[in-house]
């Protein structure tokens, strides 16, 4: 009777290791890596609070910028950046630009990458800036317009800087401090821009009491 009692505790200690395996290696999803992370979120259109800057001056007169619809594309493993006929703020003319931008995971030799995991560099350069009217291109071979900056796949945090390769004439860059890439924003899209048209107005009266034009 004994033997036949050890028998079925055996058994059942057997059944539920094999029950705890089991739930153990569902568990086990495969690991997505950072591009494959980055591809699944940096796509369509997105809103991005950005500054334009001309030789340092803050066009949007705001510390935080205006929101900017970004429309995202990914061409096997190049990410497409492109902005689509924008005025930030004061700027004389309306933006229409395009880059191809290649994200790589940070190495240890990048000492200007973001602490943490998940951070992967944004490299872009021979962007194209399309005059309004005109199609926009993703490319033009020596034009000096570049977008550098990192965006962590983990926790979908973005920065860049884009250089629109405008040379001395128009010496304007767009500025996207560090922010989560919110998908959600596009929904509040009209709202948001209504309110920075409002501030951007308080801080030119501002200026003008000020002695500003």
């Amino acid at each position: 009777m004994r033997n036949v009692f050890a028998a079925v505790c055996l058994m059942a200690f057997a059944v539920l290791g094999l029950s705890s395996c089991d739930k153990d290696g569902k568990g086990d999803e495969p690991k997505l890596s950072n591009i494959e992370l980055a591809k699944a979120h940096l796509n369509g259109e997105v809103v991005l609070s950005t500054t334009a800057l001309m030789n340092g001056f803050n066009l949007t007169r705001l510390p935080e910028g205006c929101p900017v619809k970004y429309k995202l594309a990914w061409d096997k493993e190049v990410l497409i950046v492109k902005i689509v006929d924008f005025r930030f703020g004061s700027m004389p003319i309306p933006v229409n630009f395009g880059c191809r931008t290649k994200l790589v995971d940070v190495t240890a030799d990048d000492k200007d990458a973001p602490k943490g995991d998940g951070w992967m560099k944004i490299s872009g350069t021979d962007g194209c800036f399309a005059m309004p009217g005109t199609e926009i291109g993703d490319y033009r071979k020596n034009s000096g317009a570049t977008v550098k900056g990192y965006y962590n796949a983990k926790s979908r945090e973005i920065e860049f800087t884009i250089d629109f390769g405008l040379g001395n004439a128009f010496p304007i860059i767009a500025k996207c401090d560090r922010q989560v890439v919110d998908k959600n924003r596009l929904k509040n899209y009209d709202a948001e821009m209504k309110e920075f048209e409002k501030k951007f107005k308080e801080a030119k009266e501002k200026e003008k009491q000020h002695g500003g034009k």
